[in-house]
């Protein structure tokens, strides 16, 4: 019969131990494999906010692509230091070496122009009620096109002459309001559109642009 125990005892070890092995063994880590240059596998990580940045609606569906073309340099190499006397007063609130020009990659195969500026002085986020910009984009809203028009539609000639006679607004993205307006040229329409929050200032020639640089600025990790 103490034999019998001592068989018994000696299979339930036996099994015991395969059982600790099995278990061990199991939670062995694999050793990581890195992936080969140029395969799917290969993860970016690139985040450079000078990338082009795909900006998607609720449904995940694009909406376009913004990508950089220049930005914190010399505003002055692309628009005027001076123009109109309403230009020269929105001017003068602007930064001079804060800026951002941008190329927007629309879903129906368009381009198109945008140009973000940033309200001087450049480390401080002014609130809406204390900060003159709008009433003073407001007063130049006629005379953008003359002053930024061939950036803005450098395919367009006349631009220079046109002036803006009416602005609607409407909502851009919650509390950021946008506003434009259409002219033509040649009986072909166009729109300007601009919209200003945080110390910020956007101009674009479509309204997708403006909202993707928008996004870009109020929303950078939804991309």
């Amino acid at each position: 019969m103490k034999l019998f125990h001592i068989v018994l005892i000696i299979i339930l070890v036996g099994i015991l131990s395969l059982t600790l092995l099995f278990l061990m063994s199991g939670n062995t880590e694999s050793p990581a494999v890195s992936p080969v240059p140029g395969s799917s596998s290969q993860v970016s990580t690139d985040t450079n906010f000078d990338s082009i940045m795909p900006v998607v609606d609720g449904d995940d569906h694009v909406q376009g692509l913004l990508s950089i073309a220049e930005r914190n340099t010399d505003v002055h190499k692309h628009i005027p230091r001076s123009g109109t006397s309403a230009y020269d007063q929105f001017i003068s609130l602007m930064a001079d070496d804060r800026f951002t020009l941008f190329t927007c990659e629309l879903p129906n195969g368009s381009s198109s122009i945008g140009l973000m500026l940033v309200e001087a002085p450049s480390d401080a986020l002014v609130a809406p009620e204390i900060s003159p910009i709008l009433r003073v984009a407001n007063q130049w809203e006629p005379f953008m096109l003359q002053d930024i028009g061939q950036l803005l539609f450098p395919e367009v000639t006349g631009t220079e002459n046109s002036l803006l006679t009416n602005f609607t607004e409407y909502e851009l993205l919650p509390f950021v309001n946008g506003r434009m307006s259409t002219f033509q040229v040649d009986g072909v329409e166009y729109e300007i559109h601009y919209a200003w929050n945080l110390s910020y200032i956007f101009f674009a020639s479509s309204r997708e642009c403006l909202s993707l640089m928008a996004e870009a600025v109020y929303s950078p990790y939804t991309h």
